[in-house]
């Protein structure tokens, strides 16, 4: 039985099943950031009475701050480009993760990147082994600029610990990959149930 977007035939194995429905979410989820996008842009969140756009798919949208920004960046950055191919998709310079002052980075790399290259990389490679390509073609492509943002991302590290009446801990921040990794071998052993 199919709910929602496109039907999802029962002949096919789960793992195809499970293929077929993400492609199915990512196709929505792209509608979702060019409609963020618009929004963003029409101004209507302000007659709402919200200080931002971002700030108004929280509350209505019940979405992270980080959930918001990210649709209507990719959204931006799928602009309106016509079908919902590979095409329709931003470019790799957009597809690359943006440097530490995102969106967008600190650093225009869609001018020095290899983008047909890239984009034959992209329709191979898993998302995450993708990320990997981008940072080290960006690297290859200017290695100073790309050290200078991963010094920025060091310098941008912010964590804060609070504590509730209650006794429960709050941890907030933001940590570049290494800080990120260090945080998260330290706590995943409290994480575990005792």
């Amino acid at each position: 039985m199919a709910v929602g977007v496109g039907a999802i035939a029962p002949s096919l194995t789960l793992a195809e099943r499970l293929l077929q429905t993400i492609q199915t979410v990512e196709v929505s989820l792209l509608f979702c950031a060019r409609a963020a996008a618009e929004f963003a842009a029409s101004q209507e969140w302000e007659e709402d009475g919200y200080e931002s756009p971002i700030e108004w798919m929280k509350d209505l949208g019940h979405l992270s701050g980080g959930a918001a920004s990210d649709r209507i960046y990719v959204g931006e950055a799928a602009g309106s480009a016509a079908g919902l191919g590979r095409g329709a998709l931003p470019g790799p310079d957009r597809l690359c993760p943006p440097g530490p002052d995102r969106p967008g980075g600190s650093r225009a790399w869609g001018a020095v990147l290899n983008e047909k290259k890239l984009l034959q990389k992209a329709a191979k490679e898993r998302v995450a082994k993708f990320r990997d390509t981008c940072l080290h073609a960006r690297h290859a492509a200017d290695a100073k600029a790309y050290n200078e943002e991963q010094a920025e991302g060091v310098e941008a590290r912010r964590l804060s610990i609070s504590r509730a009446e209650d006794g429960f801990v709050f941890i907030k921040g933001i940590l570049d990959s290494v800080g990120g990794a260090a945080l998260q071998t330290a706590l995943e052993p409290l994480g575990q149930a005792l």
